[in-house]
């Protein structure tokens, strides 16, 4: 079947994504990383809320650059993933929201505890 303009190109979905997110973490490549994420994607952790790619993308070149990351995909919904990730600074859970593109709309950077809570606890705490 031939791909139309309105339709998602083959491999478009949450998967690729997750997978590539993970490989360029585990490469150090701050740059691949941020370049998954949409335009106007939104990165938080337990002390930042960054929007947009360059300020992502300066998020991830300090991460990286403080030692080896290892990440691997855990789980996946239709428009949500989950990453296990360790790190010079600990032991992450990421959860990705995506786009109706396909990129990463959201990536929430949460403590092992932070991750434990229910999802109500942690949005009243989100910053």
């Amino acid at each position: 079947m031939d791909q139309t303009a309105d339709q998602a190109p083959v491999g478009a979905g949450p998967t690729p994504i997750m997978v590539a997110y993970a490989s360029a973490l585990d490469a150090g490549d701050a740059g691949l990383a941020a370049g998954l994420f949409a335009e106007h994607g939104l990165l938080t952790s337990a002390d930042e809320r960054l929007t947009g790619r360059s300020g992502i993308a300066g998020w991830h070149e300090d991460l990286l650059s403080r030692g080896a990351v290892t990440a691997s995909p855990s789980s996946q919904g239709n428009d949500a993933g989950r990453l296990e990730v360790d790190g010079p600074t600990g032991r992450y859970v990421v959860e990705l929201a995506f786009d109706a593109s396909g990129r990463i709309g959201t990536a929430r950077w949460l403590t092992r505890d932070e991750a434990a809570q229910p999802q109500e606890e942690r949005e009243r705490s989100a910053t």
